[in-house]
């Protein structure tokens, strides 16, 4: 019984990510990643939000893009926008497993 409790909970959880992936994608592209002369605070909350919300939720190309950026912001090709920056780490580190402990390991502790 436990089994079976745990297989639908499981299956319920993942179909709640697909969910979410299929609403909060769509609004993340008409939001869009960059910030426009028009936003307002909460555009930037918003574009926080969904790219944490895509990120937990496995959206491939939010993790795509959020390993891209944090590639770039490590070799100092460029900086992560403040508004997202934690969401963005957080993806990268949700989706990074033992390859990105490993690259972070590498930091120096000052």
């Amino acid at each position: 019984k436990l089994k079976q409790w745990y297989q639908r909970r499981v299956r319920g959880y993942t179909q709640f990510k697909a969910m979410r992936r299929q609403i909060f994608s769509r609004v993340l592209r008409e939001v869009g990643w960059e910030k426009r002369e028009t936003d307002g605070h909460t555009d930037s909350l918003l574009r926080n939000m969904l790219i944490g919300t895509l990120g937990v939720s496995d959206d491939r190309e939010v993790i795509d893009k959020c390993e891209e950026l944090f590639k770039q912001h490590v070799s100092g090709d460029a900086q992560i926008a403040a508004d997202y920056r934690g969401s963005v780490y957080r993806t990268v580190c949700r989706a990074g497993g033992r390859k990105l402990q490993q690259f972070v390991g590498t930091f120096p502790e000052n």
